[in-house]
């Protein structure tokens, strides 16, 4: 296993599915040999009257090919998981980047790129499609009046038109989609599959600048 994540909705009446998601999670990590960085990021863990918690696990396997995007910390100990809600990970003026899943930190990576051309891009992690956040993604659209979204998924009933059509009901907003192309995906190194289908930060960087080149 190069990479798992569990993440969970919790309330009243759950604890007995906490006990046996806890047992899966100290079965896994004592049978892999992984690598638990920064990316580690502990379970926010609350009575049995929480309402909501998420318990994440992003590790590398040791000398493993297909581990890629590993041991990235985006949120530290102290983030708190809200259902629908979208998390703005750093403002910007010209250009709107809606990520999600590990398309966040290739997202992150290519503002620094960006920032170099001198092009401020915002920065959203929009970790729920379903329900999606309208009132983050009409906001972001006032702000910078352009919007690219990015995921690793087809383009087709994804991120992408789940805002499209946020926006389309309340302030029509030109949106990039950048995702796989509607085509059959492969297997092969991790890394490699996220830069052949455009999906690392170099290629993200250069969609972007012709995108307002338009």
């Amino acid at each position: 296993i190069a990479m798992f994540v569990f993440a969970i909705r919790s309330g009243k009446g759950n604890l007995r599915l906490e006990k046996q998601i806890y047992e899966i999670k100290r079965s896994v990590l004592e049978s892999t040999p992984l690598l638990l960085g920064p990316g580690y990021l502990k379970s926010v863990l609350t009575n049995a009257g929480c309402s909501q918690r998420i318990t994440v696990y992003c590790g590398c396997v040791e000398n493993d090919p297909l581990s890629a995007c590993c041991n990235i910390e985006i949120f530290d100990e102290n983030y708190k998981f809200e259902w629908g809600k979208a998390v703005v990970l750093s403002e910007g003026t010209d250009v709107t980047i809606c990520a999600t899943g590990l398309m966040v930190n290739e997202a992150i990576e290519a503002q620094k790129i960006l920032a170099e051309q001198g092009i401020s891009a915002e920065i959203i992690n929009v970790h729920t499609i379903k329900p999606i956040d309208k009132e983050a993604i009409v906001k972001a659209a006032e702000d910078t009046g352009c919007i690219l979204t990015v995921e690793e998924h087809n383009v087709i009933g994804g991120l992408g038109s789940a805002v499209c059509e946020a926006l389309a009901e309340t302030v029509p907003t030109p949106v990039l989609r950048i995702g796989v192309n509607d085509t059959f995906g492969e297997s092969g190194p991790a890394k490699a599959l996220i830069a052949k289908y455009g999906l690392d930060a170099e290629s993200i960087y250069k969609r972007v600048k012709e995108y307002l080149a338009k």
